[in-house]
């Protein structure tokens, strides 16, 4: 049975039962990035279901461990030029400069992510957020003014990176 057929029969099962037009609307582009996916980067022209997701799975284990299947050849193969990472004010860096001077041709960059700063209902993670940031950027964060100008700093490390 093709794909076609086989997501027409979904959406008719889907119309049948009650389901919202919009919902499967959701469902066939999930369906079809999925299987578009599958085929392209792992030559499988199956419908990803619960019948078929272990040999999915293996086929795709089995792919993943091969060189042409790395994550950097996936990337270069797709012609990606820039990949941008999101990244917690306290991540460290480094990796995405080590990426960036070495031979790999895709740019790498860090997004700024500040959700740990303003994450504020757990006071003890907050309370560890900043002191991190207070150790990172060699200032305390005790008042107002002086978190704010820790996360200059620590912005300013992502624009650097």
């Amino acid at each position: 049975m093709s794909i076609t057929s086989q997501v027409m029969r979904v959406i008719m099962k889907s119309f049948k039962s009650g389901v919202r037009p919009c919902r499967i609307l959701s469902a066939i582009r999930c369906i079809s990035g999925v299987t578009l996916e599958l085929k392209k980067y792992f030559g499988l022209d199956l419908l990803l279901n619960s019948e078929n997701c272990a040999v999915i799975w293996q086929h795709c284990n089995q792919k993943l461990s091969q060189e042409s299947h790395r994550f950097q050849s996936l990337l270069k193969e797709s012609r990606v030029d820039t990949l941008c990472t999101t990244d917690d004010p306290l991540s460290d860096l480094s990796y995405h400069d080590k990426l960036n001077r070495s031979e790999f041709s895709v740019q790498v960059l860090p997004t700024f992510r500040a959700d740990s700063l303003i994450e504020i209902e757990n006071q003890s993670n907050f309370q560890n957020t900043l002191n991190s940031l207070a150790f990172i950027t060699d200032n305390n964060c005790r008042r107002f003014r002086k978190l704010r100008s820790s996360n200059h700093v620590s912005c300013g490390l992502f624009c650097t990176a």
